[in-house]
């Protein structure tokens, strides 16, 4: 099986936003490279309410490739990092529900992932975690470099597979760099792929054996 990949990767979405700030709406700064909770950073103190995020998002766990508009509130919890409860695809507004009195803020990013792996069975174009005992990258870069790690889901957690990651510069801009295979001991498992850099990342696909390319 074979098809694209969109990487996770971390992303800041928005700047940051005090809690006495006297408007409500956070700056927006970009979408996720691929549908991820989103992850409100509150600031120990924070005293600007909860914060309200619109976008869309993956609204079925069992359905990733279906993206629907999407709300959803995150309590305020000082102190602390909050995931949203659905991996959003574009964050078009966020705001606080209150003025605060201190300059304490709030953050919106995506960080490295948490939750649980989406499942969608079939060979699908674009997935989203890979269910193989063998597999392959391939990828291009428009500018700059990346560096590709592929993740595994075990143990309630994803850990990055042993050994170096896949980098890729833009000196491959005219052909497609081919990463080392990867071997899993168990095709059960479900697999991802990690982005990090400050290069921009043009395509980048993935093949296993014994196992379909699932998700999104």
């Amino acid at each position: 099986m074979s098809g694209r990949i969109r990487p996770l990767s971390a992303v800041t979405v928005s700047a940051a936003l005090a809690g006495n700030a006297a408007g409500a709406a956070l700056t927006l700064s970009a979408n996720p490279l691929a549908a991820q909770p989103i992850s409100v950073i509150f600031a120990a103190g924070w005293d600007g309410g909860d914060i309200t995020i619109t976008g869309t998002a993956i609204a079925d766990r069992g359905d990733p490739l279906t993206l629907s508009p999407y709300t959803e509130v995150v309590r305020s919890a000082p102190g602390t990092t909050v995931e949203t409860t659905r991996p959003f695809a574009t964050v078009t507004a966020a705001s606080k529900s209150a003025v605060g009195a201190t300059a304490n803020t709030v953050q919106l990013k995506t960080l490295y992932p948490t939750q649980r792996p989406l499942r969608l069975g079939g060979n699908v174009a674009g997935g989203d975690q890979i269910h193989a005992n063998l597999l392959v990258l391939k990828s291009a870069v428009t500018t700059g470099s990346v560096s590709l790690y592929p993740l595994v889901w075990e143990n309630d957690r994803w850990w990055p597979q042993p050994g170096a990651p896949l980098v890729n510069a833009d000196t491959d801009l005219n052909k497609s760099n081919v990463g080392r295979f990867v071997t899993i001991g168990d095709p059960t498992h479900d697999y991802h792929v990690w982005l990090t850099g400050s290069g921009t990342l043009d395509v980048l696909y993935v093949s296993g054996k014994a196992g379909p390319i699932t998700g999104l």
